[in-house]
């Protein structure tokens, strides 16, 4: 999405999903983005020029929001109701204070409802963790992850789906976070569908994060754009995502 005008935007998203499947495995591969930049009229300066004249200086686009992922999971049937499953993934969220999380998942899960119109699984896993904060040295720990995935054919041509997933940090217990997908999705042809999302990502113990510093005369210390500082993370711990979008399955 593109805007212009008196205020001027940017968003782009981007999500691609492959799946492989065998007799008794399979194997996802799941990758996505979403990054926005925006900038308005009030992002303008006028600089003095020395000789008692000026220029404009408009400030460059800001970035308000940034969200890339990476996943790749593998599932093996251990028989018509159990499983096991291994995942690493990727992914990068600056506005929710990282740069980076590796992680690695090994668990076990149950089919509890396999019919023709409704689906419905159940999986349990120790994860292992690798965070690179904004501020701050890299963060590794293990954890526990519980997740559910249903699906639920509501016509012929209409599907709701609906994922979740929580992660326990057990390194800091207080540090749980969740990850909840839930989406409307209709055929327009066979190969085409319209889907509308919703997804939730909540983290109760938000990271630290950075503030430029100034001295008491409101001026910047040391640089132009003031060292940075840490402080107590004033993050809201929900992000929230909806969106609506084309669907093309090969």
């Amino acid at each position: 999405m593109i805007t212009g005008g008196n205020s001027a935007a940017t968003t782009f998203g981007l999500r691609n999903l492959a799946e492989y499947y065998w007799e008794k495995s399979s194997l996802r591969f799941d990758l996505g983005g979403l990054s926005t930049e925006s900038r308005s009229r009030d992002d303008r300066v006028a600089v003095e020029t020395g000789d008692g004249g000026f220029e404009v200086v408009e400030a460059d686009r800001q970035k308000t929001a940034e969200n890339y992922f990476a996943n790749l999971r593998y599932d093996y049937a251990l028989s018509e109701r159990w499983y096991t499953f291994g995942i690493g993934g990727w992914s990068r969220n600056p506005f929710a204070g990282f740069d980076d999380r590796w992680q690695g998942a090994l668990g076990v899960g149950w089919i509890a409802v396999d019919k023709e119109r409704t689906k419905l699984d159940l999986d349990i896993a120790g994860t292992i963790t690798s965070e690179n904060p904004i501020l701050g040295e890299t963060n590794d720990f293990g954890g526990v992850r519980l997740a559910y995935a249903f699906e639920q054919h509501i016509a012929d041509n209409t599907v709701f789906l609906s994922n979740l997933v929580l992660d326990q940090n057990l390194k800091e217990t207080k540090d749980l976070r969740a990850d909840w997908f839930n989406a409307l999705e209709i055929s327009i042809t066979e190969l085409i569908f319209l889907r509308t999302s919703f997804r939730i990502l909540w983290r109760n113990d938000p990271l630290y994060e950075t503030l430029p510093l100034y001295d008491q005369s409101g001026n910047p210390v040391l640089d132009g754009n003031g060292d940075p500082v840490s402080v107590p993370s004033q993050l809201d711990p929900l992000d929230t995502y909806f969106l609506t979008s084309l669907v093309l399955k090969i």
